[in-house]
């Protein structure tokens, strides 16, 4: 948070006492360098002055790099700093006036006590020309941390031209690269869609140019994956050093350390990337800790099995949690000497964000945990609290009772965060095209509100206009054609008001309709051509279920000659079956339906719905003739590899035993939301940019993006369903018993006229008592449970033996022809004829 600096009263003391800043530097290109190697990670920091120097530090905004520099006093000649005094800084400000200044102009710095402004004066090392120019200060909730030194496991010292050359080579190739260090020397590697690419680095000292050595410094063998966009980054600052050290560490970020003249430096620290096993793992242990020792101040630490930390940043995408930057001292090595580890910044498990949101500085925290020193309860409105936090754990579990760990922390709470917003979801502007009713939640009233809930634009055009749902066995209302639906489109399209990130389709009640969509379709995509990645299309092809269908058959041709166009396609296992023309009756058949509809159709990414495997073999999938009432229901996905390979995985939900109208609209709807905000958390956002948002081939397939968001939208599913079923259930209670029935008492009600009116009226009622409570429970779908229930819903890899991994690739029958695709409209076939 930083904010404009409010004016102060000038001090009544004579101006012999007023304190003060200056620093007069010989050259402004330092500071320019400087500035411009960091404006790209920073853009408000303060920089602190004491009568050491001027140091800065600050993370980057997804709170994955700190940035630390020092300008040590004797840099300046002059250099007087009556007391430490934080000047905050817009960095893009700043840049405009640096660049005011000549290379070789001399640089000052000033600054009255309190001040508002920073003075900085350029004088000419050539001519008599003085300019200055003064900046607006900010007031920043920032503070600096006590960085300690740390032992590294391998140290490189390198050409900073020959790093950066590196790093902007790779990154041609991908968005990560592996740095390896072993005793032969340093090894960076990558794997991209395009390829692969190494760098490999020895020992080297040219006797002539000391700049151009290679020197490692290796204890033990460190091999740890980092985001090359940050490196790239970093390597800004290529033009201060002519060399760069590398510090890595299995237990630590990377340290990238520029240095300057007089002991001066330019530091960044980066965090690895972690896999989301292990961070679940951590996250884990963590509250099994908090839980195993009453008293603990709020703690953020996660443990391996042995005496090692794990460095993990948490991210701050929520909004409460602003950033928690901390140091170790872990005095569980023999002798008790003291070994201190780097707490970063990496995305961690929901649960330790939920913990922290709703105990953190409350009551029921301070009753469970004990007090936080100096937290206070924070409410809206108040200033942003800072709490320096320290606790002691013993570890019974992982090793002896007087081993413990000391944790000194730094979180900082923001208070006026909007707890029930999530801006981790990229603005996002969605076509909805689906059905209507005018009561309940159901089709575009279930969609629409969803994806407006968890912050997307929603545009709907209404397929059909009904009083209810047609569960309740009566309806009023009327269909749209599909002239009608065009017309709609038009209109929008004529106005310039149809610049569309994602079109999500649903129910179409005719043939003519699915047909109108597929235009629409088709010149959305067009529009977004030149912009790869701008334009998703989510299709829902609505057509049964349990082997029954209730659309026009003739809507099913019309369906497979969307598939080509289709990102994502979200059937249930009846609808998969019609579009794969493949029966699925277990794991295996239901692997090659989906490998049909990748190879024939090349369709990105798909999920198919409420499969009932048994619970005999978890391999059989029951067929709609099995008994209702399944105590678990199973989602299968899948993105394609570049060769239209599938990559398989499975989540399965318990079951409610109640029928709900809309719960197929829910998921696609929460999937739209949740899969872009999978996909801008990958690659630094860059997945957002690619055609229809496909991962890396060597991303496994419990990993995906597609499998992150399903877990969270079951996780949303299941917590509102299962308040729904529970208000279904008092509500048939206090039924039963207007009625005088026992709970469970079923009643034959096929006699007379009065007792079929009375089982009719029962259904009206169960039909609304059944309703989906989405809005009663809009913040199921925004914060989303703690560790059980983050753990019951875990994306999980399938392997399937013995299927045909080249069922559904396109084979030339004996004429030599290939059918591509089937449709009335966009199919095509492929002739082979050989030449002799």
């Amino acid at each position: 948070m930083s904010r404009p600096r409010a004016a102060t009263l000038s001090s009544s003391l004579p101006p012999h006492t007023v304190k003060m800043l200056e620093a007069r530097l010989e050259q402004a290109n330092l500071l320019k360098k400087v500035v411009d190697a960091i404006k790209n990670l920073v853009q408000d920091c303060n920089f602190d002055c004491n009568d050491s120097g001027i140091a800065l530090q600050a993370m980057d905004n997804s709170h994955v790099a700190l940035v630390s520099m020092m300008l040590k006093s004797e840099s300046f000649s002059p250099f007087r700093c009556d007391r430490n005094i934080a000047l905050g800084i817009n960095l893009t400000s700043l840049t405009k006036v640096l660049r005011c200044a000549q290379n070789e102009d001399i640089l000052t710095l000033k600054a009255e006590d309190a001040p508002d402004v920073v003075n900085f004066t350029f004088e000419s090392a050539q001519s008599d020309r003085i300019s200055e120019y003064d900046i607006k200060l900010m007031d920043i909730d920032q503070e600096h941390l006590g960085i300690p030194e740390t032992d590294y496991a391998a140290t490189i010292s390198m050409p900073s031209g020959e790093f950066q050359r590196i790093t902007r080579d790779l990154m041609a190739l991908s968005e990560s690269v592996a740095i390896e260090c072993t005793k032969e020397g340093v090894k960076f590697s990558c794997q991209g869609d395009i390829g692969s690419g190494s760098v490999t680095l020895r020992p080297h000292t040219d006797v002539e140019k000391d700049e151009n050595n290679v020197e490692i410094d290796l204890s033990e063998p460190v091999s740890l994956t980092f985001s090359l966009k940050y490196l790239s980054n970093f390597t800004a600052a290529t033009g201060l050093s002519s060399k760069v050290r590398l510090c890595l560490s299995n237990e630590v970020p990377l340290l990238v350390e520029y240095s300057l003249s007089n002991n001066s430096y330019l530091r960044f620290y980066l965090a690895p990337k972690v896999s989301r096993t292990c961070t679940r793992d951590y996250d884990r242990m963590l509250m099994e800790i908090l839980d195993r020792r009453r008293g603990v101040n709020l703690v953020a630490c996660w443990l391996s099995q042995g005496s090692r930390i794990i460095n993990t940043m948490i991210s701050a995408s929520v909004g409460i949690l602003q950033g928690c930057m901390g140091w170790v001292a872990d005095r569980s090595g023999q002798n008790g000497e003291v070994r201190r580890h780097v707490l970063g910044a990496k995305t961690v498990g929901f649960s330790f964000l939920h913990f922290i949101r709703r105990y953190a500085g409350g009551t029921s925290f301070r009753q469970r945990f004990g007090p936080i020193p100096g937290a206070g309860r924070v409410s809206r409105g108040s200033p942003t609290r800072h709490c320096a936090c320290v606790a002691q754990i013993r570890r019974k579990k992982f090793q002896s009772a007087r081993s413990h760990i000391l944790l000194f922390l730094h979180i900082s709470f923001d208070p006026c965060a909007n707890m029930s917003r999530e801006p981790s979801i990229p603005e996002t502007h969605v076509l909805a095209i689906a059905s209507h009713v005018s009561i309940s939640y159901v089709g575009n009233k279930m969609a629409t509100f969803i994806m407006q809930a968890l912050g997307c634009e929603v545009s709907a055009i209404n397929t059909v206009h009904y009083s209810n749902h047609t569960a309740y066995k009566q309806v009023k209302g009327r269909k749209t054609t599909a002239d009608e639906i065009l017309e709609l489109y038009e209109g929008l399209k004529q106005s310039d008001l149809n610049n569309f990130d994602v079109l999500l389709s649903g129910y179409m009640p005719s043939a003519e309709a699915v047909q109108a969509v597929g235009k629409i379709g088709r010149d959305l995509r067009l529009n977004a051509s030149v912009k790869p990645g701008s334009f998703f299309w989510v299709l829902d092809p609505v057509m049964g279920d349990q082997g029954r269908c209730y659309v026009p058959e003739d809507e099913i041709p019309q369906y497979k000659a969307l598939l080509r166009e289709a990102d994502l396609i979200l059937p249930n296992q009846f609808e998969a079956e019609l579009l794969s023309d493949t029966k699925i009756t277990n794991l295996t058949t239901l692997a090659t339906a989906i490998q049909r509809l990748h190879q024939t159709y090349h369709i990105p990414h798909i999920i198919i719905t409420s499969l009932r495997l048994s619970p005999a073999d978890d391999h059989t999938i029951l067929p709609a003739s099995a008994p209702d009432n399944p105590t678990h229901l199973t989602v299968v996905g899948s993105t394609a590899t570049s060769t239209h390979a599938p990559r398989l995985f499975r989540l399965d939900a318990p079951a409610f035993p109640h029928f709900f109208s809309g719960t197929g609209d829910m998921f696609a709807a929460l999937t739209v939301a949740r899969l872009r905000e999978a996909c801008a958390q990958e690659e630094g956002g860059k997945l957002l940019g690619k055609p229809s948002w496909k991962s890396a081939d060597d991303v496994e397939a419990a990993a995906l993006p597609l499998a992150r968001a399903a877990e969270r939208v079951l996780q949303s599913m299941h917590a509102v369903l299962g308040k729904t079923a529970a208000a279904c259930e008092d509500e048939m209670a206090r039924l039963d018993a207007e009625e005088g029935r026992a709970p469970g008492e079923e009643r034959d009600e096929v006699g007379s006229e009065a007792a079929r009116e009375r089982a009719f009226k029962r259904h009206l009622r169960r039909m609304r008592a059944s309703e989906v409570q989405v809005v009663r429970n809009v913040g199921d779908l925004l914060l989303l449970g703690g560790e059980e229930e983050r753990d019951r819903f875990v994306a999980r890899a399938v392997e399937v033996q013995g299927w045909d991994v080249e069922a559904g690739k396109p084979q030339p029958d004996e004429l030599g022809v290939t059918d591509l695709g089937v449709g009335a409209s966009t199919g095509a076939v492929q002739v082979e004829t050989a030449y002799r």
